[in-house]
């Protein structure tokens, strides 16, 4: 019988196999995901910061254009250039990165959790974050949240392992937990959060460690260590931050105030209700984890509670790692931030949260190893990951659409309430089929959306068929309706394709005015993408 313990030599193979599996699977769907509303900013401020250096700051475009100043370029920069250079499309080539990045932060995760229990928890905590459909999902197209979410990890990684090294942690941990926090802030501000960490580590290690007695000392090594991890940190940020190099502490700070009390104030669908996202009930924010985390959440939840009680709550690490996944959020409550789409600008604490639980398990698993009842975990562990993973395939290439069945009733049950595709991933299906059913029409096709018109406009450029079909806003021939989102084609059209997942329709392709001839017969349309 396979035994769940570090010294099984066969957990040591399965590690490379769960990555190389892991590598494969996005390899080979990376082609299937489609562009979401931000890749087209993305793209706008990777341009933009390539013409302040190439123009050695002289354009200045980097510093007004919308509000893409609030945001450091790291991904955005890289990912342009490597789109001008690279064969397979701007937009594929950030797929590709992105997904790199998302893997790279459930290597994170996998590092982290061997860092609290060893090899289980490292490779549990791996599987764990891929099957959670909310990080999964976004792996492929997500220019800000995945790669943020990716770094911040590693930051937190470093942290603590600094911790671990106190009181002289060494000069290549402080570096590389620099180095993370500072591409972190190249990407989103909100990664300041990591000096607060920094701190805090280092207070919670005094307490620990009862070195109140040397507090001089160790207050002036601590002083010296955080001047070397803010200093290059920020350095790091200001490479890939135009903005911020003009006024390198204020800038910044402006870009923080900015990003909470963001300027963007879009209807918001919450518990079947429309809101503006400036006047969100309180609960927002705790009501979308409830519904989109997978239910192996709240089982490593509830069973943490009752081992914290009953036998770690002295465990300042678990208590540490905890904290760096529940407080962003409640920052955000307490400030009352600007929110929409669920909970995306929080996916950065779902890696940690991803290892809490691990920990949690295999603390379990060990503490009843000597009863069946290590059995009845694992057995309830497999099961749930197994019903995410089917629940996965289902949703494909949708999987950021999910919810679970304890708290929304599955998706059936969060279509009804909530927003569903909030980026339009599905546009790219309708896109693919609406051209290869309008092939045949005599004069220009006319398409239009509900979400960005770029998202349509991309894939008619891909397809070589600018002279059949164009991207419009006004007065299409047809144009696809998300669900869920408001639109500004007042007149419902005939609906004459649905892109459907798990029986939900996520996007309908509604009809206003046939081309003349070159359409199919009304009995031909499919109700349903099979796509």
């Amino acid at each position: 019988m396979f035994q769940f313990s570090d010294t099984n030599p066969n957990l040591k193979k399965i590690v490379p196999f769960f990555f190389a599996l892991l590598a494969l699977a996005v390899l080979v769907t990376l082609s299937d995901y489609g562009i979401t509303w931000d890749e087209k900013l993305s793209k706008t401020n990777g341009f933009l910061t390539f013409l302040w250096y190439d123009s050695l700051g002289k354009d200045r475009s980097a510093l007004h254009t919308m509000d893409l100043y609030l945001y450091g370029a790291f991904f955005d920069s890289i990912s342009y250039v490597l789109g001008e250079i690279l064969p397979f499309g701007a937009y594929e080539t950030g797929h590709f990165l992105s997904s790199l990045f998302g893997i790279f932060g459930i290597v994170g995760a996998y590092q982290l959790g061997c860092l609290f229990g060893g090899r289980r928890v490292g490779l549990l905590s791996s599987v764990v974050l891929t099957l959670t459909p909310a990080y999964y999902g976004h792996l492929f197209n997500n220019p800000k949240d995945i790669p943020f979410a990716s770094l911040f990890l590693w930051g937190i990684y470093f942290l603590f392992r600094y911790r671990e090294e106190l009181p002289i942690p060494k000069t290549k941990t402080l570096l590389l937990a620099a180095a993370c926090t500072g591409l972190a802030l190249g990407i989103r501000i909100g990664a300041l959060l990591l000096f607060g960490y920094f701190g805090i580590f280092w207070l919670t290690w005094l307490f620990e460690n009862h070195a109140l007695a040397r507090l001089k000392v160790d207050t002036q090594r601590f002083a010296k260590n955080f001047a070397l991890y803010f200093g290059v940190a920020w350095f790091v940020m200001l490479v890939f931050w135009p903005f911020a190099q003009v006024k390198p502490l204020l800038n910044p700070l402006l870009a923080l105030g900015g990003n909470v009390q963001f300027d963007f104030n879009p209807p918001v669908l919450f518990e079947g209700l429309l809101y503006s996202a400036k006047d969100l009930p309180w609960n927002y924010l705790p009501r979308w984890y409830s519904i989109r985390l997978p239910e192996i959440y709240f089982f490593g939840m509830l069973l943490g509670m009752v081992l914290f009680g009953l036998r770690y709550k002295r465990d300042l690490r678990l208590w540490l790692l905890a904290f760096s996944a529940f407080f962003p959020p409640v920052v955000a409550m307490v400030l009352k931030s600007t929110l929409y789409d669920g909970m995306r600008h929080f996916l950065f604490t779902l890696p940690p949260l991803a290892v809490l639980i691990s920990v949690l398990f295999v603390k379990a698993y060990d503490l009843l190893s000597e009863t069946k009842w290590c059995y009845a975990v694992s057995a309830v562990v497999i099961a749930l990951l197994s019903v995410t993973a089917v629940d996965m395939v289902r949703l494909h290439p949708y999987q950021y659409v999910y919810f679970n069945r304890i708290f929304a009733g599955g998706l059936s049950g969060g279509a009804q309430q909530y927003d569903i595709d909030y980026w339009g991933h599905s546009v790219k299906a309708a896109t693919q089929w609406t051209l290869s059913h309008y092939a045949g029409a005599p004069e220009k096709v006319e398409v239009g959306t509900c979400s960005d018109y770029s998202q349509v406009e991309y894939w008619i450029e891909k397809a070589g068929l600018e002279k059949q079909f164009t991207a419009i806003t006004q007065k299409p021939h047809v144009y696809f309706k998300l669900a869920n989102k408001e639109c500004y084609y007042r007149e419902p059209g005939r609906v004459i394709h649905k892109i459907e997942r798990m029986g939900v329709t996520l996007l309908e392709v509604r009809e206003l005015r046939p081309p003349t001839i070159g359409l199919q017969e009304a009995a031909d349309y499919s109700p349903a993408s099979k796509s």
